[in-house]
């Protein structure tokens, strides 16, 4: 029996939903020439990423059949046994949309024997990436980790199209020396006048940089951020306090456009924030790992033009009274607007900032949390959140009254929420109370993974999961 006949456009729509079920987004290959063609975008896109060491030498045999006759004389120029004669079913380089350096290394050093000498690994790297940069009309990613420096600039920056679509722009540099990546540089130098469309930067360095740092000069970056149309999100890991210059340029250059910045190990000794306040589109902002944040820098946000929708503070080094000024006066100015709100130490004070200002939150997330202490002025304030859909309790300090917290939170949880995470000890009996006491009409719980592997607490999950139809049960997520 012949299949019916589907639009393209209705094909395309399934093919995508089944993006990320890679095998039976695999076996749409089979159905039809039409499905084969439409499908083979999707699966060659990002295509070096959580395969296995078999799977990446079978891959690279694949991508070698798209070289070109000089590209692939070159190779066999090096007693490389490459059949020219064999041509790719489709031009699998084209779909490409994320070129990742290391991942390309790692494939290389998969197919080649071991004895290979390094100049092997060298010359066969930059042929492919000369392949990738021809037929690279749906690059959209360019991620670079330097552990040695890239091959000739002028294969990215001469040969189209190149890196000329760029979307995302990311690198992370390793114990950086200008004298050990001099093309990478060139590339850097090179990249304003070649990108404009980047909408994402991403820049982590290997160690934590410091303002006695002269290795990397930041007007780099900065003529990169003057050159974008409409730069979105930034992201600085490991920045120290090095990068403070930088932060007046995304003002005066991505004001109108910027909705993301994350700060990770930045020390914020030295600079102001100043011109973080006038970027009126900042939808979300997270700290992670930073230090000296001062009151002078929460003060600079009592003059935000955004209104943000969140807030992700966490394993910070300063004082916890730092944490409580900042989410105060965030909560001041966007209180209205934040819908997600993800912090640690978590204190009856910060209860009462949620209180006052977040009327309107959607997801939070807690750690590092005196549940005994604290639990009562929680229980009243998240019963009374008809908002909240998602809460996530991920560390806790142990008690003797877990349980009996544990029901109690069954018996508090407002009726929004659908999503909860409870990372902390409890018993069978625990457990099987809060299933009772609990009114919301949760569809996704998560609990220790211990809990998980008991046949008691498993056989007791199958049976509230039967009476809950909706309801799925997980192990905590450990990423």
């Amino acid at each position: 029996m012949s299949l019916p006949m589907l639009n393209e456009d209705v094909i395309i729509q399934i093919i995508k939903h089944l993006q990320d079920d890679k095998l039976n987004l695999h076996n749409c290959l089979f159905i039809c020439r039409q499905w084969c063609r439409l499908t083979i975008p999707l699966l060659w896109k990002q295509p070096f990423s959580m395969i296995s060491f078999n799977k990446k030498k079978r891959l690279l045999r694949t991508y070698i059949t798209c070289l070109n006759e000089e590209e692939a004389k070159i190779l066999m120029a090096h007693d490389l046994k490459i059949d020219i004669t064999e041509k790719p079913l489709f031009q699998y380089a084209e779909y490409l949309q994320e070129f990742n350096d290391l991942q390309l290394q790692l494939m290389i050093k998969s197919w080649l024997p071991k004895k290979e000498p390094e100049l092997l690994h060298l010359i066969f790297f930059k042929q492919m990436c000369l392949m990738f940069m021809r037929h690279s009309k749906h690059l959209r990613t360019f991620n670079i980790n330097l552990n040695s420096d890239l091959p000739d600039s002028r294969i990215f920056t001469k040969v189209h199209p190149g890196i000329t679509n760029l979307k995302s722009l990311q690198f992370k540099l390793d114990h950086f020396h200008p004298s050990k990546y001099p093309n990478f540089i060139d590339l850097l130098e090179r990249l304003p006048n070649l990108c404009f469309k980047i909408e994402e930067l991403n820049f982590s360095f290997g160690k934590v940089m410091n303002s006695k740092d002269q290795n990397f000069d930041t007007t780099l970056l900065v003529n990169i951020i003057k050159t974008q149309r409409n730069l979105k999100v930034f992201t600085i890991n490991k920045g120290g306090n090095y990068f403070g210059r930088i932060i007046p340029y995304l003002e005066l250059y991505q004001a109108n456009f910027l909705n993301t910045i994350t700060f990770s190990f930045i020390d914020f000794t030295g600079f102001s924030l100043e011109g973080l306040m006038r970027c009126h589109k900042l939808k979300s902002l997270t700290m992670n790992f930073c230090n000296e944040l001062t009151i002078n820098h929460c003060k600079e946000f009592s003059n935000s033009t955004f209104q943000i929708e969140g807030l992700k503070l966490l394993d910070n080094k300063w004082a916890p009274n730092i944490t409580i000024t900042l989410i105060q006066i965030i909560g001041e100015n966007s209180g209205e607007s934040l819908k997600d709100l993800i912090i640690d130490d978590f204190t009856i004070s910060t209860i009462q900032i949620l209180t006052d200002n977040f009327h309107n939150l959607n997801y939070l997330y807690m750690r590092n949390i005196n549940l005994p202490v604290i639990h009562s002025h929680l229980f009243y304030w998240a019963s009374k959140k008809h908002e909240l859909k998602r809460l996530e309790i991920r560390t806790l300090k142990s008690s003797s009254l877990n349980d009996q917290l544990l029901e109690m939170f069954g018996e508090n949880l407002p009726p929004s929420l659908t999503h909860l995470t409870l990372n902390f000890k409890f018993t069978l009996k625990g457990l099987e109370n809060f299933f009772k006491s609990c009114k919301a009409p949760l569809k996704i719980l998560r609990i220790e993974e211990t809990h998980m592997k008991d046949i008691e607490y498993t056989s007791l999950i199958q049976q509230y999961s039967r009476r809950y139809q909706n309801l799925k049960i997980y192990p905590i997520d450990r990423k």
